[in-house]
């Protein structure tokens, strides 16, 4: 196994949130929760704990909007600006992960971002409306699914 790769860093720090919903219209009805819990717990974090995230010098992600993006689109930007060959047109890369999270974050300073239309069967069969998001903090990838 190598070492020091992104996919490793993914593997060794993932923390994960599941919740269940019914009645939806469509996935931006999950997309919406997904932005309204990150927008509590941002607020929740800065209330309870200013103390110690300044202690820290830990600057919480805004979450003020999230925006979205579609999957073909995604990777179109990212083979743009960074001069990246779409090399999986139905799946993203861990190096393409991270420059969609970079991109959103120097064009539109948004620490999230999510990808919607996604191709992988993966994100299809399982149920998830074909939606996540990535942030890059810290050198760490967080992806919700």
């Amino acid at each position: 196994m190598q070492k020091n790769t992104i996919q490793n860093v993914i593997l060794n720090e993932y923390t994960s949130l599941d919740f269940e919903m019914g009645y939806i219209d469509g996935f931006e009805d999950i997309m919406a929760m997904e932005t309204g819990f990150l927008q509590y717990t941002m607020a929740l974090l800065e209330k309870e704990y200013k103390k110690e995230l300044d202690m820290l010098g830990v600057t919480l992600p805004d979450v003020s909007k999230i925006p979205a993006v579609r999957f073909d689109k995604a990777k179109e930007l990212v083979a743009e600006k960074y001069n990246r060959r779409i090399r999986n047109p139905y799946d993203l890369e861990p190096e393409e992960e991270l420059l969609i999270g970079r991109y959103f974050k120097e064009e539109y300073g948004s620490d999230f971002v999510f990808v919607t239309h996604t191709t992988s069967q993966f994100y299809l069969l399982i149920g998830y409306f074909s939606v996540f998001c990535t942030h890059r903090c810290s050198g760490r990838l967080i992806r919700i699914v």
